[in-house]
C-alpha cells in the first residue's frame, strides 16, 4: 500500500477511505469529499457491516432536533455515489430500501 495510504481504511478492493485528508482513493485517484460526505463515509465506517438508519445518519450530519427533509440526506448520498461513478469507481455504499445505508 502507498506510504500516504498507511491509515486508509480499505472499502472495497483497490477502494480506500484516508481518514487523515478525507478523501476516497482508487487506483491512485483521489476523491476529495464535502463535509457532509465525509460525515455519511465516516458515520457509515464506524458501524462497517451494519444498516445505519436514516434517522441516525441525518442527526449526525445536522446534529439538530430541527427537521430537515430526508430528501437532503438522499441527496447527499446520491451526489456520493455520483462523483464516485464519474471518477469510474466502485460504490462502497449500500441501501438498505426504507431502512439505511451501510458499507460491507
Amino acid at each position: 500500500m502507498n506510504q500516504n495510504l498507511e491509515n486508509a481504511i480499505v472499502l472495497q478492493d483497490g477502494l480506500f477511505y484516508d481518514p487523515d485528508l478525507e478523501e476516497i482513493v482508487f487506483n491512485e485517484k483521489k476523491l476529495p469529499l464535502t463535509f457532509s460526505q465525509q460525515k455519511v463515509v465516516r458515520t457509515l465506517l464506524d458501524q462497517k457491516g451494519a444498516v445505519v438508519n436514516r434517522k441516525a445518519l441525518m442527526q449526525e450530519l445536522w446534529q439538530t432536533d430541527t427537521y430537515i427533509s430526508e430528501g437532503s440526506l438522499t441527496t447527499c448520498v446520491s451526489r456520493l455515489r455520483s462523483r464516485l461513478k464519474n471518477l469510474g469507481m466502485p460504490d462502497p455504499i449500500r441501501t438498505k430500501k426504507g431502512i439505511g445505508y451501510y458499507i460491507p
